[in-house]
């Protein structure tokens, strides 16, 4: 498999040589054609220059001479009637004639042989008119130098491509790496993370969409870390208090089996096993309900009800605790519906009404009220319990947290996912010593 960097370091060189090869066939391949019509445009334009001298009256013989010099050019004037006006080639003028007669009333350009050195030359032809006769300068350059100038580009061109190459291969291992240096120590990471090092911190590189991956994966991490540390919490938790009920069950079961008692302790033991039973049951169903409604397996079935008479239900199934713990109860309820879940809020209900009983000891005061809000009621259930300290508070909802002995952790992280679940506008106020007040809306029907 191919790694980033190799890939990017193969796409980088790709768009390199995909340049060098287009500029290649565009000069390379085709530089003999275009500079071959760049020097016939330099000679045309020499050639006006010359003609232009020619033209005027009293020709200045050392402005010919500099123009002539400038073109780099053997220069020849000729008649119609193959007349030599003047030449610069170091030849007999009847040889010229020969070699460069009249060539016609229009630009021309063509090639021509010496006929002693053999030699090729270039040569532009163009017409003008000397003291009213037809005539023509030819102007004429070794082909030879054009091929030795293309040679010559082509070969630095070669050096400058393979150069071009080299540090283009440098720069593109450098911007690889630069780019995928990050990438490699964020799945150094992830593979830490994934055996299980979780809590571990990546210093962002860039600031860039690899340095937000960064941060979101120590964000990550630091989840992953609280929540194995709740993890390990809700087993220590859990393995406490479901040993405790069984180790109950287990000593008066054995003490039914293995003593002699009577009926009525016998009833009394059973009522203790069975007790013990149910609230191993209800933790086990806490952290079932919970999976259920985070897994999305749990889906509301709305319909409408009448949230007082609810609520009178679960006060009665405390009754028995109420009175053992001496508490008041105001109960200041609309007669109202609401469109819901019944059974998820009454759920929701039972949580929070038995941890407001369970955080008064002896004495205190259950209020539960309610308040019309437009399409709302918003239900507040208050006690005058132990509090919970403010160090608590921001995690109290959170899963397998307990801010006090006993009970899993679950039930208000239970409470706020049914909640949650119907779009409810849920909060907790507590005040250590004093008591907590929590206040939940639901839509009324």
């Amino acid at each position: 498999m191919k790694s980033i960097r190799n890939k990017l370091l193969i796409s980088y060189l790709s768009v390199v040589l995909t340049v060098l090869i287009i500029f290649w066939l565009t000069q390379v391949v085709f530089i003999d054609r275009i500079y071959t019509r760049f020097m016939v445009d330099r000679l045309k334009n020499y050639g006006q220059q010359i003609i232009s001298v020619l033209d005027t009256s009293g020709p200045d013989t050392s402005k010919l001479t500099a123009v002539i010099e400038e073109s780099g050019a053997e220069v020849t004037a000729i008649t119609r009637d193959n007349k030599i006006i003047f030449t610069t080639a170091t030849m007999m003028g009847m040889m010229m004639r020969n070699i460069l007669p009249y060539s016609g009333d229009t630009p021309k350009v063509f090639r021509y042989t010496h006929p002693h050195f053999e030699t090729e030359y270039l040569a532009m032809s163009l017409p003008f008119d000397y003291n009213g006769i037809q005539a023509n300068v030819i102007l004429s350059i070794p082909a030879t130098q054009i091929s030795q100038n293309v040679e010559l580009f082509k070969r630095e061109f070669t050096y400058i491509s393979l150069t071009s190459i080299i540090i283009a291969a440098l720069v593109s291992l450098i911007l690889s790496n630069g780019i995928t240096r990050p990438i490699i120590k964020l799945k150094r990471a992830a593979r830490e993370i994934a055996g299980g090092n979780v809590g571990i911190e990546i210093k962002p590189e860039t600031a860039d969409e690899i340095g937000d991956l960064a941060s979101t994966m120590n964000e990550m991490s630091m989840k992953l870390s609280e929540i194995e540390t709740l993890r390990q919490n809700l087993i220590a938790n859990i393995s406490h208090d479901l040993k405790t009920p069984l180790g109950v069950i287990k000593g008066y079961a054995e003490m039914i089996r293995d003593t002699d008692i009577d009926r009525e302790k016998s009833y009394k033991y059973l009522a203790i096993i069975s007790k013990e039973a149910d609230r191993m049951s209800s933790m086990i169903n806490d952290i079932l309900a919970l999976s259920q409604i985070q897994a999305g397996v749990t889906k509301p079935h709305m319909a409408v009800f009448n949230m007082k008479e609810l609520i009178s239900d679960v006060l009665d199934t405390f009754e028995g605790e109420i009175y053992e713990r001496n508490l008041e109860v105001k109960f200041s309820i609309d007669d109202l519906n609401v469109y819901t879940d019944r059974e998820l809020i009454r759920r929701v209900l039972v949580n929070i009404i038995g941890n407001a009983i369970s955080s008064m000891e002896g004495s205190g005061l259950l209020s539960i009220t309610s308040e019309i809000q437009d399409k709302e009621a918003l239900f507040k259930i208050s006690d005058t319990g132990m509090g919970i300290k403010e160090k608590d508070l921001e995690h109290i909802f959170d899963r397998y947290y307990k801010a006090s002995d006993g009970g899993t952790g679950l039930g208000l992280a239970i409470v706020k996912e049914i909640l949650t679940l119907h779009r409810s506008k849920y909060d907790i106020n507590s005040t250590e010593g004093k008591g907590t007040t929590f206040t939940f809306t639901l839509p009324r029907s």
